[in-house]
């Protein structure tokens, strides 16, 4: 039993559907060969690779009356249909096109039933090339965790070197019994309690040293900065999004 951290619990209880937590990225790649079937041997491929990255291979069980953080449990029956979706851009497939279906996919909240990451092979992009979108709950794995494991999902070279496949051993997706969750949640409530008590010095000093510093910045209060625009990027959140990347930033 793995349970989440505060913070990457923080990521499940402040997510709204104005503002989704997960982490995403968009791969553009050249023409495949005419005969390939891209979606077949992507989905195959990351198939064959899934046990290297412990996180597409768990989901969440949640603890009884929210006593505690969630935590991740093995899925036995990952759903491959649901994680890896086939689009096609509708002709010509501009940069334009890519770019708001992306915007509508990153839209759609992850179900919280089943591992937190969903894979879209997208094809018919302009020049005969097709893209990859990848999304996954920033609770599970962050951005740099993301960019560790792209190396493992994907190859660099056609002809990637095999890679060892799990044992068949079958592991308990049930979540932890109930009587568990509830001695664990109170064991860690306890822990809490006693160390914020034994750390009242500390938080004394600390106070001290904040209103000391408060106390100078009144004495020279520092000059006001301006106020800052209104743009597209301090403005309110909102359901639809969209999708700009550097290329039109620069143009």
């Amino acid at each position: 039993m793995d349970r989440l951290s505060a913070l990457d619990a923080s990521f499940l209880y402040g997510e709204t559907p104005e503002s989704p937590m997960h982490v995403a990225g968009l791969a553009i790649f050249d023409p495949p060969p005419a005969d390939a079937n891209v979606f077949v041997a992507f989905r195959d491929h990351l198939k064959s690779r899934l046990h290297l990255v412990p996180f597409f291979e768990r989901k969440l069980a949640l603890a009884p009356i929210q006593l505690d953080h969630p935590v991740w449990v093995h899925d036995n029956n990952l759903d491959l249909e649901y994680h890896f979706r086939h689009v096609s851009l509708p002709k010509p497939g501009t940069r334009e096109q890519l770019e708001t279906l992306v915007a509508r996919l990153h839209m759609i909240l992850l179900d919280r039933s089943r591992p937190l990451w969903q894979y879209y092979v997208i094809e018919g992009v302009e020049g005969g090339g097709f893209a990859i979108y990848i999304k996954m709950h920033h609770a599970g794995i962050d951005g740099g965790a993301g960019m560790a494991a792209l190396p493992i999902i994907f190859a660099t070279s056609p002809d990637p070197e095999p890679v060892q496949l799990p044992s068949p051993t079958t592991r308990d997706s049930r979540p932890p019994e109930l009587f568990q969750l509830i001695r664990d949640s109170y064991d860690k409530f306890f822990t809490q309690q006693r160390e914020f008590y034994q750390s009242w010095t500390d938080i004394g000093k600390a106070i001290a040293k904040v209103g000391q510093r408060v106390t100078e910045d009144l004495a020279n209060p520092p000059r006001m900065l301006p106020i800052a625009p209104k743009t597209l990027f301090n403005a309110s959140l909102s359901g639809p999004a969209i999708i700009c990347n550097l290329h039109h930033l620069a143009s």
